[in-house]
């Protein structure tokens, strides 16, 4: 029964049922509070009749409360449903958990979003819960933590036909299934918040995200699963929050999955990917025309900054504001500059800000025909699956340079009949463009279809067929030339030399090459198939550049983006190495990565603000004695992606604790928020174990700088029966272990040449200085792991 001495306000209690001590503490503490003169309260347990509690009850106590305590730190998904329904309630809310059970702390920890709000410790006493209620009366306050996670999301109107979709994240069969389905609907925009991409992006984010949303579905991970149960609650406060939205929303997962008693009604259960795909496509269709609505009016702080952020960290999220505050490089130029190329680089340097800018500037221009190429995972796989089954490694190349020259070329025609039919004047009647058309036409080349779906096309033709390859390496290569369309691609190529002839330039550029990379899978095979994409390039580039009797010249250019890891094992694979010419995509100089956030902050000023302003008014000039801005730089990751999630941080955190500008205590709050994504996105970008998390793990509370051997230490007592050097190289890789080169200066090498030179430098040193070498934890992963700093 409600329990207080006020009716004007109330508080509701959620929290697990088990273990019933834990529960006890919430129950007590809600008793306490309404004894001593605070406002009514009222449990989840309070709700139930005959033992049976209906979730309906549980909502509307919510919706009627004005105050929600919850316990989080078992990562209940229960619990943080209703956190998260509570939350876009526009609910205050009180968080606590037990900060003397260490799994309750490391749960808070590996959650991760909702740190920027922060928890109230109440250590399994409810004296010390209601204690602290008394005090806050958080009741009373009147500031609104919805609005605000809105503004600094940068939310914008609810948007038709827009979907809110988080993954499962394994790369399985299920995800690829959805993935394949999404990407075939032309009449829904896709929100993916793939923590792959993303990284764990700020609570401020997914807010903004899910309220611009129509719709949204929510893959749920069983329970078996590697990180489950973080996904699991993480996708469940999600799933709370659309639902109090109103936003029809789908929550899905395998068989074994046993549904939350909170959200089972909004869960479907699959058997099989064909279930799954039926199930998820007919719930589509049925989705409501959502028009187009405003936002919450103007709703502003209670202490207003000038910038309430500093933009996206992932370049795809941004691709219309990019311009206003896009820092060009060296590589950028290039692109510029009709030069084919392969750029290389780490996850979160730049590579697709570099292609999104350099496609819109190079569009500016009517003479050029630029198409961006971005194929998915699932078709890539299939056609490795294809190589498996070749007789030989020759037979395989001749298919791999067939299937990229059919595939680029037929691309470059379609974007070029896609643009002509766009123009004002559309396609002229008897002209070259309006033939190369008819021949797409009568040689069924779908200008509808995209990259992804056309490559999908052949690649399961070529799968259905298998069984009739002939043995012989002359028959099997005229067996793959016919399915590849090898007597069709000179009429091709003769109708495109007609039809663009006059353009001063044919841009292609090729992003999402590291979305088909299965680290698990065979090496060998997903090099060959990328290393025949770049030589395909090559040679497409010198074919088309020709000019004689029967074929006009193009003046094509091809770029290509892929991560550095990534480029590092398809050189290994390589017949010719050193002749697979690259740029390199990196941030060594400091002053030139500070531009990235001084050129958003004077923008997102409308220019009325000078750079050096963002460090001496926006943010307090010092942290712990060194200036701000070096601080930052140093704390962070040398990537574009890091340096900006981390202002963003710092500027939300001010934002919560209503300052009006970014203080010292605010940036280290929001170090430790940064260095839990930085932890995050290295999970993601390696291959997700149990095993690397422990490695990782078992460096908490470690010295800063320690000798190798101690480092491979702590690797074998975490992941006993390893490889200890190869996991040794992995952390290096990864750039969370640097290599002391110099006396006291740390290398973090981006990829392995750089990284044969640190060991090289270390190993110097060593003889030098007479002592072992030494490693020093990145300063990004600190916080998190609770390392002091040197």
């Amino acid at each position: 029964m409600p329990r207080g001495s006020s009716d004007a306000a109330s508080v509701f209690f959620v929290y697990p049922g088990k273990p019933a001590l834990a529960a006890e503490v919430m129950t007590s503490a809600a008793k306490l509070i309404g004894q001593r003169g605070g406002p009514t309260t009222r449990t989840w347990q309070d709700l139930e009749v005959d033992g049976r509690l209906v979730i309906d009850r549980v909502l509307e106590a919510i919706s009627s409360a004005s105050v929600i305590v919850a316990d989080v730190g078992s990562m209940n998904s229960n619990v943080l449903f209703e956190v998260g329904y509570a939350l876009a309630s526009n609910k205050q809310l009180l968080l606590c958990l037990d900060t003397t059970d260490q799994s309750c702390m490391r749960n808070w920890q590996e959650l991760g979003i909702l740190s920027g709000i922060g928890f109230t410790a109440h250590d399994g006493n409810s004296e010390n819960l209601a204690k602290v209620y008394l005090e806050q009366r958080p009741e009373l306050r009147e500031d609104r933590l919805w609005e605000e996670l809105l503004v600094a999301g940068g939310v914008g109107p609810r948007e038709s036909r827009s979907l809110f979709y988080l993954p499962v994240g394994l790369r399985s069969d299920a995800e690829k299934t959805v993935d394949r389905l999404l990407s075939a609907r032309r009449d829904l925009s896709i929100y993916n918040v793939a923590e792959e991409e993303q990284g764990l992006a700020p609570l401020s984010w997914y807010s903004a995200r899910i309220y611009r949303s129509s719709a949204a579905l929510v893959h749920l991970r069983s329970p078996s699963r590697v990180r489950a149960t973080v996904h699991n609650a993480r996708a469940s406060l999600m799933a709370g929050m659309a639902h109090a939205l109103n936003v029809p929303t789908l929550l899905i997962a395998d068989e074994l999955f046993e549904p939350p008693f909170d959200y089972q009604d909004l869960l479907m259960r699959y058997s099989s990917t064909r279930r799954l795909s039926e199930k998820v496509d007919n719930w589509l269709d049925g989705l409501p025309i959502v028009s187009r609505t405003k936002t919450l009016g103007r709703m502003s702080l209670t202490a207003e900054l000038p910038v309430h952020r500093f933009g996206e960290y992932v370049a795809e999220n941004e691709q219309d504001e990019l311009a206003e505050y896009f820092v060009e490089t060296g590589q950028y130029r290039a692109v510029l500059a009709s030069q084919t190329a392969i750029f290389v680089g780490r996850k979160g340097t730049g590579k697709t800000a570099n292609m999104l800018q350099a496609s819109a500037q190079l569009r500016k221009d009517r003479r050029n025909l630029v198409t961006v190429i971005k194929p998915s995972g699932y078709e890539l796989e299939s056609l490795i699956e294809v190589l498996s089954h070749l007789p030989r490694r020759d037979v395989a190349d001749y298919l791999l340079d067939g299937l990229w020259r059919y595939m680029l070329l037929t691309e470059i025609a379609v974007a070029a009949v896609r643009e002509a039919e766009g123009r004002a004047a559309g396609i002229a009647t008897g002209s070259p463009m309006e033939a190369l058309r008819a021949y797409l036409d009568d040689t069924g080349i779908a200008t509808d279809a995209n990259f992804a779906i056309r490559l999908e096309h052949i690649v399961n033709e070529l799968m259905a067929e298998l069984a009739s390859l002939p043995s012989g390496v002359a028959d099997a290569e005229a067996w793959l030339g016919k399915r590849l369309y090898a007597s069709m691609l000179n009429d091709l190529r003769r109708e495109m030399g007609h039809a663009l002839k006059g353009r001063k330039r044919v841009a292609v550029l090729i992003d999402n090459l590291d979305k088909a990379w299965e680290r698990n899978a065979d090496r060998e095979q997903q090099s060959r198939v990328i290393l025949g994409l770049l030589g395909a390039v090559g040679r497409l580039e010198r074919e088309l550049r020709r000019d004689d009797a029967w074929r006009d010249q193009v003046n094509v250019t091809l770029a290509v983006f892929l991560r550095a890891d990534i480029f590092d094992v398809v050189r290994q694979h390589a017949r010719e190495p050193d002749k697979i010419s690259t740029l390199q995509v990196r941030w060594d100089d400091p002053e030139l990565l500070a531009r990235i956030v001084e050129d958003r902050y004077v923008a997102m000023r409308n220019d009325e603000a000078e750079p050096h302003e963002l460090w001496s008014v926006f943010f307090t000039p010092k942290v712990k004695g060194r200036d701000t801005r070096t601080h930052l730089l140093w704390r962070s990751l040398p990537r574009p992606r890091d340096l900006v999630y981390l202002c963003n941080s710092c500027v939300l955190t001010a934002i919560n604790r209503r300052r009006s500008y970014v203080s010292e205590e605010e940036i280290l709050a929001a170090e430790v928020d940064y260095s839990r994504f930085a932890f995050d996105a290295l999970m993601v970008e390696g291959s997700t174990s149990e095993e690397l998390d422990n490695v990782l793990l078992e460096f908490a509370s470690a010295d800063p700088v320690m000798p190798v051997s101690e480092a491979k230490s702590l690797i074998s007592s975490a992941a006993p029966g390893s490889d200890v050097d190869e996991m040794f190289s992995r952390l290096l890789r990864a750039n969370f272990l640097g290599l002391e080169v110099e006396v006291d200066r740390y290398d973090y090498p981006a990829e392995d040449q750089a990284k044969k030179r640190a060991l090289v430098m270390a190993r110097k040193l060593e003889k030098t200085k007479r002592r072992e070498p030494r490693v020093s934890v990145h300063p990004a992963f600190r916080p998190y792991l609770e390392i002091k700093d040197d």
